[in-house]
């Protein structure tokens, strides 16, 4: 899904909208971070997902709406491991299947290593962010 080139479609949109979202965190460019997943700004890029303590985040492509999450943990600072994705109207009633998926999918890749976490965004993020 990250491989261009995408079709002139909806899906195709999001897609490259999701991968720039990607790339750009790679290259540092700046970004938004929700961490309550309860009381976060609408425009955040990269948020918590409930419950924190599971240390799964989600990439949040806002446009086209209604738009697409990338789903994962963090391995170590600046290391965010995207595990799963799904479109946003999918996710209304489905959160504690969307952390089992990703806690899934890290055991696959990583067995019983637990998420990196730390206890504030500067654990996680070196720069280019603000919480809100």
């Amino acid at each position: 899904m990250l491989d261009p080139p995408w079709a002139d479609t909806r899906e195709g949109r999001l897609f490259a909208r999701l991968e720039a979202l990607l790339t750009g965190f790679v290259e540092g460019d700046y970004l938004t971070v929700g961490e309550d997943p309860f009381n976060k700004d609408s425009g955040a890029i990269l948020a918590r997902v409930h419950p924190v303590e599971e240390e799964i985040w989600d990439f949040r492509c806002l446009d086209p709406k209604p738009g697409i999450r990338a789903f994962g943990c963090f391995a170590e600072k600046d290391t965010f491991i995207a595990l799963t994705w799904d479109y946003r109207e999918n996710l209304d009633d489905c959160w504690s299947e969307v952390v089992a998926d990703c806690k899934a999918e890290w055991k696959k890749l990583f067995g019983d290593l637990p998420p990196f976490g730390g206890p504030d965004l500067d654990a996680y993020l070196t720069y280019n962010f603000r919480s809100v």
